[in-house]
């Protein structure tokens, strides 16, 4: 009981720092658990440890300064970093790739990035690489942050709020129910994410 009290006193003082730091590296195009840890602070948010708001907020400061972190980064180096990935020819297929998402999206695509996760991590800088106007980049950083963080953080409160009786929904499924759901759940995620790319 004292282990998991120091640990509820752990993830009040540090969730809101914890979000911050990870959806800016994050975004920043450094792999870390942004995502992840947003929809774990936000459901966290429901017991009412945490306030949702701030969680919200707190991830979206993180997901915008991340991506401008990412565009200088990008504007900065990209093209030196470009002219050299042919001698990886992953890399130069990520960036080739990239090209042909912004070249396709436009200005959209740095909004649209932020709910693939592949992208989430490169967009920005993609968009640095290709010189997108700085002032068009903030417009669209700041309404994909805002809504990226709004719709996961609202994700995880929901998730969290509905954990009793998503246990006990669990529970009277069984565990060949529950991957069914599972199944069903991940069938429909991936058209809707399929939709949204095409």
């Amino acid at each position: 009981m004292t282990d998991l009290a120091a640990l509820g006193r752990l993830l009040d003082t540090f969730a809101y720092a914890a979000v911050g730091v990870a959806v800016t590296l994050q975004t920043g195009g450094i792999p870390a658990p942004g995502e992840t840890l947003l929809l774990l602070a936000a459901a966290y948010a429901a017991t009412g440890r945490l306030h949702l708001p701030l969680v919200v907020a707190v991830a979206m400061g993180g997901a915008i300064l991340g991506n401008t972190l990412g565009y200088g980064t990008g504007r900065r180096w990209g093209r030196a970093l470009r002219r050299r990935a042919g001698r990886w020819a992953r890399l130069d297929a990520a960036l080739a790739a990239g090209e042909a998402f912004f070249a396709r999206h436009g200005d959209k695509a740095v909004v649209v990035a932020r709910f693939a996760a592949p992208l989430r991590v490169s967009a920005a800088f993609l968009a640095g690489v290709h010189r997108m106007r700085f002032a068009t980049f903030t417009r669209y950083n700041i309404l994909g942050g805002a809504l990226w963080a709004t719709t996961y953080g609202l994700l995880g409160y929901t998730l969290g709020a509905n954990w009793p009786r998503l246990e006990r929904v669990a529970g009277n499924l069984g565990l060949g129910g529950l991957a069914l759901g599972g199944a069903l759940l991940a069938g429909l995620a991936w058209r809707w994410a399929k939709r949204g790319a095409s």
